[in-house]
């Protein structure tokens, strides 16, 4: 019964880790020049960005892109089409893979990240 509250700890640590992990990843993934060039954030139609809330995504992330808060919405709508979809993300200790649907443009894109000198940065 000693290690009940150890196990709890650790879980609990691995779990705010991977929250962290997540929102970094999703944020460089946001800033990457690759994706940068089909958000066209400089047309009205195209601000504020949207994220889509799921497991990867809920109300805790914090993101920008270009100095503009990406706003979340609950669910997929007909009236807001500028919005990312994450489908999948897979973050290990220095690489993570994701899959995203950028419904403005009905555009499916898969990527890489790796982790160098601690920041996530695209892997060509």
């Amino acid at each position: 019964m000693r290690y009940f509250p150890i196990i709890i700890l650790i879980l609990f640590q691995t779990a705010t880790a991977q929250t962290s992990d997540g929102t970094e990843v999703i944020q460089a993934v946001l800033d990457a020049d690759q994706i940068e060039n089909y958000l066209h954030l400089d047309l009205p139609e195209r601000t504020p960005l949207y994220l889509l809330k799921n497991k990867f995504v809920d109300e805790t992330v914090d993101l920008s892109v270009k100095g503009q808060k990406v706003l979340l919405i609950e669910e997929e709508s007909d009236s807001v089409k500028n919005y990312i979809q994450f489908l999948d993300l897979d973050i290990g200790e220095d690489k993570a893979e994701f899959e995203l649907y950028y419904k403005m443009e009905n555009m499916l894109i898969k990527g890489r990240l790796k982790r160098l000198d601690g920041q996530w940065q695209g892997d060509a």
